[in-house]
């Protein structure tokens, strides 16, 4: 009967401690087969291997620690860093040392997580400390999604700029940027399409600067150009594109926000005599003409109004260097108005050489005086486009080509062939605030431009 007693009590003796003899085992088990794995991967430093400490699971993270000999550095551990993946049969690793421990910390990765860390591995983009960026999360925003990493030390936005075009297709979207901050890399997707109306509309706001509104882009958002700060433009597309929308959008803005010729004047070049007879007898419109002479005849007078400006801002003041400044400086009777030249379609006039030049080099000295140059161009050419006027122009406002040819010869692809027309455009200008980007043009028709300026303008 005792020895029954005996061992009934020892049967609930085993009972009650198999999760502590377990424990146990299992640390053994891992002690001798790390042990055996440092050993057989020659990590090791006079004698000593890394000692396993434990193995936890808490929630989606798995930490194993070990206490570290001297001698033994994480470069030698990453070195076999794909062995230990392979043995615990997990996809991500991060190595972390502290105070002479050694701790392996590998979380559950949602399918996302994988796919971002299979990309980053393929794409080399590590800290120097062999860490890769981990996605915590994803937010949607109605215009697409902005994917939020925690970023390694010494991870830059220099590194993702060089695979930029990689993350383009991973992704399968262009319209995306790189941010870091706080710790924490974002990346910006934009998704959604244009839209494709956008109403008219006039900025009215107390900047000095004379802004105006283009239209809208895909985070729908108003796309601004400050004409007296990038003052020199080239609109680009062929019929149906958006191009004489585009132009009218802006001559409509600035005929209507100033009204008095002691503000602005426009000199217009209609060389296809017909696109800007809306504005011919508004008091503003100093000269109008339709014929090509004439035209050069326009590009000399102002090339002059350029240089007596400049004289005389010398004579004024010591460092006056631009009308703004000098309007700044003298009474309101004194003051210059800004100028406005519009060449609609200056294919016609360019083809001469000669007036190439003289167009390029008022492109290049007519900000400072307060002039504004717009050209339009249907189809471009490498000989209409000299490298005096590819410099000299600060930005462009580019429609639907016909070929990609065109394309090439403005933004050197053939990204604008692809556009859908009617508004459809990119606008590439050395405005920071603007940069390169993909807009829907504002739309109104020859009734709507009627309307603005019987409203607001005085005809002659």
């Amino acid at each position: 009967c005792g020895v029954g007693a005996v061992g009934s009590a020892y049967g609930i003796y085993r009972v009650l401690t198999k999760d502590k003899r377990e424990i146990k085992e299992n640390f053994k088990k891992n002690c001798e087969s790390w042990d055996l794995f440092w050993k057989d991967n020659k990590v090791v430093s006079h004698d000593l291997c890394p000692k396993f400490m434990y193995d936890i699971i808490d929630n989606n993270k798995r930490t194993i620690a070990f206490e570290l000999p001297y001698g033994i550095y994480k470069e030698d551990v990453e070195k076999v860093s794909g062995k230990i993946k392979e043995i615990l049969e997990i996809d991500n690793l991060n190595v972390n040392i502290k105070n002479n421990k050694m701790y392996f910390n590998i979380y559950s990765l949602s399918t996302d997580q994988k796919r971002w860390l299979e990309f980053w591995e393929m794409s080399d983009v590590k800290s120097r400390g062999g860490e890769y960026p981990e996605l915590l999360k994803i937010e949607k925003k109605p215009y697409g999604n902005t994917y939020i990493f925690k970023s390694p030390i010494g991870l830059s936005t220099h590194h993702l700029s060089k695979i930029d075009l990689a993350i383009q297709e991973f992704l399968g979207y262009e319209n995306i940027s790189f941010e870091i901050k706080d710790g924490q890399l974002f990346i910006e997707v934009i998704t959604a399409d244009l839209p494709k109306n956008v109403p008219f509309n006039i900025l009215h706001d107390d900047s000095d600067d004379i802004n105006v509104i283009l239209g809208k882009n895909q985070l729908m958002e108003d796309v601004i150009i400050s004409l007296n700060k990038v003052h020199s433009y080239l609109i680009v597309g062929a019929t149906g594109g958006g191009k004489s929308v585009c132009i009218h959008n802006i001559l409509t803005q600035l005929y209507t926000k100033y009204p008095s010729p002691k503000d602005m004047l426009f000199y217009i070049a209609d060389l296809k005599r017909v696109e800007c007879i809306n504005y011919k007898d508004i008091v503003n419109t100093v000269r109008y003409t339709d014929n090509i002479e004439e035209a050069n005849t326009i590009v000399d007078e102002l090339l002059k109004i350029c240089e007596n400006r400049h004289e005389l801002f010398s004579e004024t003041a010591r460092g006056i260097k631009n009308l703004a400044q000098y309007n700044k400086y003298v009474s309101d009777d004194k003051k210059l108005p800004y100028i406005v030249f519009v060449i609609e379609e200056c294919a016609r006039l360019m083809s001469n050489n000669n007036i190439q030049k003289k167009i390029a080099e008022l492109a290049f000295i007519c900000r400072s005086a307060g002039i504004i140059l717009l050209l339009t161009v249907q189809k471009p050419t490498k000989s209409l486009f000299s490298p005096d006027i590819r410099a000299s122009m600060l930005a462009s406002i580019c429609f639907k080509t016909t070929t990609p040819k065109n394309s090439e010869i403005i933004c050197g692809d053939g990204r604008l062939k692809n556009l859908r027309g009617k508004g459809d455009c990119w606008i590439m200008t050395d405005d920071l605030n603007v940069g390169e980007q993909r807009i829907q043009g504002a739309y109104l028709d020859s009734n709507d431009i009627d309307l603005y300026l019987k409203k607001y303008c005085q005809f002659k």
